[in-house]
């Protein structure tokens, strides 16, 4: 007669056989699926999602491959300064407005902040230049150099480098303000200023090369 009660099922522990096999299956079956499908069994469960988000090769490796073989933007390279799980995810457009999760809206990825916005969302996050001169008095030379954020919508026909649609991240303003509010010397000033507008340029040609490379693979496709 059998018992009614059921087995506890142990999982193997990392570094033994059944735990290498099971981990090499696993990664065998990711290898066929594409970013959306690889996003949803990270949410299946925390285990998934340790592996999935682990920096370990194999599975950063996954992420690119993945997005190589069955998204438009095989060709793009994978920012320093994030994950390859991250730069994928930000390219699944079809998953719609990262803050408000909307697929029904038209949206667009914002490479200076790093982020997949539509535009309602994009406008309770950003905060214009004359906002920032008579509101919060924030210096001109402070706000000079803080890298703007453009309307970079790519199925725009027009310049999406209008200065008449510049804004700023408003995250970037707290985080310039605190860096230079903390500074009491002039000369110390005058150099987080000179830093920041030379990595101010370099953030730009980012966003631009991005941009455009994004629109292309989006037209390609």
């Amino acid at each position: 007669m059998t018992s009614g009660i059921a087995k506890v099922i142990i999982d193997p522990s990392p570094g033994t056989d059944e735990y290498d096999s099971g981990l090499k299956i696993f990664l065998r079956i990711c290898r066929y699926l594409n970013p959306y499908d690889l996003l949803i069994l990270s949410c299946v469960c925390k285990k998934f999602n340790a592996l999935l988000c682990s920096e370990r090769y194999s599975f950063s490796r996954l992420w690119k491959q993945s997005r190589m073989n069955y998204t438009p933007f095989g060709s793009m390279k994978c920012p320093e300064d994030m994950s390859n799980r991250e730069f994928t995810k930000l390219l699944c457009i079809k998953n719609g407005c990262q803050n408000c999760w909307n697929k029904n809206v038209r949206i667009c990825i914002y490479w200076i902040p790093r982020v997949r916005l539509c535009e309602s969302c994009l406008l309770t996050l950003v905060i214009t230049k004359k906002e920032l001169e008579q509101k919060w008095i924030v210096p001109p030379e402070l706000i000079s150099v803080i890298p703007p954020v453009f309307h970079e919508d790519p199925w725009n026909e027009g310049n999406p480098w209008d200065e008449n649609k510049k804004s700023y991240w408003i995250p970037h303003v707290y985080d310039a303000q605190s860096e230079y509010c903390t500074l009491k010397s002039t000369d110390e000033k005058r150099y987080l200023l000179t830093e920041k507008k030379c990595k101010l340029k370099e953030l730009m040609n980012f966003s631009r090369i991005q941009h455009e490379l994004t629109l292309s693979c989006i037209r390609s496709s």
